[in-house]
């Protein structure tokens, strides 16, 4: 059966939009579960959705399911993490701790998201995801996140973000305010990314850097501070 859409993916933001309409045929689609033999689900997982589970796939603990998921071979949901779904997960991700995935997300093999962290969007392989992040947007190949990066996707004026592609002001109606992670890139403890960047291919964003711009392909940017000492002691709290 033809699907019933099609999106000319040639900028950033249409890997968002096409993936989300193609999560959508899916759900569409999917009539009842589908749990390979070998995989496993808890009792203690609490499932709202329709699941297809790979070969030892598993669903642990605490965890939620809110609405359908696909879960690869060897891909793990356990301890506490929350699937807003529907979601799609691939082949050996670990999904654990507490974390939470967005609805209407793809996270590629081999990746880990644990912690705490947030993720919504689109990632490809062996991502890493930890401790407190918060990722909206496409993350590419091998990205390792900082503990406690952000990614600030909401504006003050609450608009979208109006981007710069060939010199042409664009406002793209899905996914403006999103960042984009080229491959291989990584990012410092809490690195805060505005709304609308773009991390290029083997870019590092560093500790504490707050990135209004984007960060162009091989680039590290780091944070400049000033810091003044003085005396210090417990005589300055009267004891």
């Amino acid at each position: 059966t033809a699907f019933s859409y099609h999106v000319d993916v040639d900028k950033p933001w249409h890997i968002l939009q096409a993936n989300h309409l193609v999560i959508e045929e899916m759900r569409e689609r999917l009539e009842e579960d589908h749990i390979h033999p070998s995989a496993k689900v808890h009792d203690g997982a609490e499932i709202q959705g329709r699941l297809v589970l790979g070969a030892d796939a598993v669903i642990g603990n605490r965890v939620m399911v809110e609405g359908d998921l696909w879960l690869g071979p060897g891909a793990s949901v356990t301890n506490g993490a929350i699937l807003e779904g529907p979601a799609v997960i691939g082949r050996e991700t670990q999904v654990q701790h507490y974390c939470l995935i967005g609805s209407h997300s793809s996270l590629g093999a081999q990746g880990v998201y644990s912690h705490g962290a947030e993720f919504s969007g689109v990632a490809l392989e062996r991502v890493y995801c930890y401790h407190y992040c918060e990722i909206w947007g496409v993350v590419g190949q091998a990205v390792d996140f900082g503990a406690a990066t952000v990614c600030g996707n909401l504006r003050f004026d609450d608009g979208p973000t109006v981007w710069r592609v060939k010199g042409r002001r664009e406002t793209p109606v899905f996914g403006a305010n999103a960042a984009y992670f080229g491959d291989f890139c990584r990012t410092g403890v809490n690195a805060i990314i505005m709304p609308g960047r773009r991390i290029g291919v083997y870019a590092c964003v560093g500790p504490g850097v707050l990135a209004y711009e984007d960060v162009p392909d091989r680039t590290l940017v780091t944070a400049e501070q000033t810091l003044r000492t003085r005396t210090w002691g417990p005589e300055q709290y009267g004891w």
